[in-house]
């Protein structure tokens, strides 16, 4: 009975992988990379909005391969700034932001189209301004 409890708890717990599972990979991880989460598990911490840019610090959750294969999820922190308008571009989790299409949605007189994820990248943690990931890495 413990070992079926403890496979469905695993389950529960690795959810967010599961999800990530959802979007292809433009290449599959390697050890010592991270891809995102899941797109839904991004918040905003802070916003800051001036006459020529928008800046906000936000938080995603990544799942990181050590040197043993096995995924840890790591919370990381984003702060981004977008020039004179809000591209919708900027403010995206690490490995989704190298995929993303423009969808354009001419039948809709309130915008003109979105931005959506066609795939996930992972990455290097240290090629990314995210220091909760980049700590995860010096420590491997």
């Amino acid at each position: 009975m413990g070992k079926f409890f403890g496979g469905v708890f695993l389950l529960f717990f690795m959810s967010s992988e599961l999800l990530a599972a959802s979007y292809h990979f433009v290449r599959q991880p390697r050890l010592g990379q991270c891809f995102p989460a899941d797109p839904d598990n991004k918040k905003y911490i802070s916003e800051t909005e001036t006459w020529f840019y928008i800046e906000r610090v936000f938080q995603c959750d990544y799942v990181c391969l050590d040197h043993r294969a096995e995924a840890q999820i790591i919370r990381g922190t984003s702060k981004d700034r977008d020039w004179f308008e809000e591209s919708g571009y900027h403010f995206v989790c690490e490995g989704y932001g190298e995929t993303l299409r423009w969808i354009e949605t001419p039948g809709d007189p309130n915008q003109w189209g979105y931005y959506d994820i066609d795939g996930i990248t992972p990455f290097n943690p240290l090629d990314r301004k995210i220091p909760e990931l980049v700590e995860w890495y010096r420590s491997l």
